[in-house]
């Protein structure tokens, strides 16, 4: 059975998508502790110098604001990017098995999140492996899975309609 070519580039554009955000997501485990804080932190402070009331505030009051939203802004990162990976993954495995596509791509992306945390673990200088981070990621992949299935749903729904007029 052949695949129509616009199938088969959509496969490839999803495999590209899922395979290059796994790779962001692993070559910011990789990193070691201070590069990671450093790097965090540099961005909390970007994020906050857009406030003037930040801005206003005694460098001690700052830091202390600072280290607050700091963890905030790194739980949101750890729940963006494996939604990203879960919503590209869920496409894929979609793409692939139509009817059990959930049942393949949520395990996929918890297991992935599994290895990302030993990651950190046994390769990342200072880093460690963190339960509450991995809970994060498997919330994130979900929510990725909860667009795409979303995103399915819509789609199913517009064919109907046009088959129907």
């Amino acid at each position: 059975m052949r695949m129509r070519r616009t199938a088969l580039w959509y496969r490839v554009v999803l495999w590209v998508l899922t395979v290059a955000m796994a790779a962001f997501i692993l070559s910011l485990s990789l990193q070691p502790a201070t590069q990671s804080d450093t790097l965090s932190t540099s961005l909390t402070h970007e994020v906050l110098s857009c406030f003037p009331s930040y801005r206003e505030l005694p460098l001690p009051q700052q830091e202390a604001v600072r280290l607050s939203v700091n963890d905030i802004l790194r739980a949101i990162a750890h729940i963006a990017e494996f939604t990203l990976l879960g919503f590209f993954l869920s496409l894929l495995c979609h793409s692939y098995l139509p009817r059990r596509w959930f049942a393949l791509s949520f395990p996929i992306g918890a297991v992935f999140a599994v290895a990302d945390e030993c990651v950190q673990k046994f390769c990342a200088p200072g880093r460690a492996m963190q339960f509450v981070d991995l809970l994060k990621d498997w919330m994130g992949g979900l929510l990725g899975a909860l667009f795409a299935f979303l995103i399915i749903c819509l789609i199913r729904r517009r064919h109907k309609r046009r088959r129907s007029c």
